[in-house]
């Protein structure tokens, strides 16, 4: 049984942060995204696969992308790297979940609970309903969470687990790089939480927790999910939209180093969006350290 924490939320900080995304805007978020490591893992596949079956890769690939032994960046590259060499044998969902199963087997960024993760993937095979619902316009399976809800019913769990709203997110990503369909995803569709994540709620002190102490903020998710929840509400934009820079900014960030040379090595990163509203949030999101 996991023992959730009860942490005190900093409204105020959720008014300031709010203000700044608010003032950047959704489409400078949405632009962030194709400098994802996830998003061009994807985009690579296009040129190999049938652009059509990506959106669908990253779907299963996203159900079983946790515990993972190597960072995330690096296992999507590995994912897509084998990918690319087997999608011709891909055409349908039973082939694409059969191709992520033989590549569990071989991933070196994948290795534990393989058992479990597999168990996952045959759930999925068995449901009838997520086949009918990849059917539909791309609009039509963001609209109304219609996938985040068929999936968690599939597989007898949340729909705001973290592994459920990332398959939304990569799901959108799929069609981003591949079909070219940009579309604003759902406004009540929550973050997917995960580590860096919770180190950014912590250090931006939206919640009175010890960053050093984040496998305590991840079980209290609920918290986490509500905090960005509301900032999206407040900003304009949908917390999926925010989780890749979110993601970014958490690669950075090391409790070890000085906060002078965190803000500088986001800011080269983010060079080609640099503008002041983007130090500030920078900063903001930084603020404990």
């Amino acid at each position: 049984m996991v023992m959730k924490m009860s942490f005190n939320i900093n409204y105020k900080r959720i008014e300031r942060i709010s203000s700044i995304i608010r003032s950047l805007g959704l489409e400078f978020f949405k632009s962030i995204e194709i400098i994802d490591p996830q998003f061009n893992s994807l985009s690579r596949l296009c040129s190999f696969c049938n652009p059509k079956l990506v959106p669908l890769l990253g779907i299963v690939n996203a159900l079983v992308s946790y515990a993972l032994n190597c960072r995330g960046e690096k296992y999507w590259n590995e994912f897509c790297s084998h990918m690319a060499l087997h999608c011709n044998s891909i055409n349908n969902i039973e082939s694409a979940i059969s191709s992520v199963i033989e590549f569990l087997q071989i991933s070196q960024c994948n290795k534990l609970y393989k058992e479990a993760k597999v168990r996952r993937l045959k759930k999925l095979l068995l449901c009838k309903n997520i086949e009918i619902v990849l059917q539909k316009q791309c609009h039509e399976v963001l609209a109304g969470k219609l996938l985040q809800k068929t999936l968690a019913k599939c597989l007898g769990t949340e729909q705001e687990l973290k592994t459920i709203v990332f398959a939304v997110k990569m799901y959108y990503y799929g069609y981003k790089a591949c079909l070219k369909t940009d579309l604003v995803l759902p406004m009540d569709i929550p973050i997917p939480v995960d580590r860096r994540v919770a180190l950014i709620t912590c250090t931006a002190n939206l919640i009175d927790a010890d960053c050093k102490d984040i496998k305590t903020v991840m079980k209290s998710s609920d918290i986490v999910r509500k905090i960005w929840s509301y900032i999206a509400e407040l900003s304009g934009v949908p917390a999926l939209h925010l989780d890749s820079f979110i993601w970014i900014i958490g690669k950075h960030v090391n409790l070890r180093r000085d906060k002078p040379s965190i803000v500088a090595s986001i800011l080269n990163e983010l060079r080609d969006f640099y503008c002041e509203d983007l130090e500030k949030l920078v900063k903001e999101l930084i603020f404990k350290l």
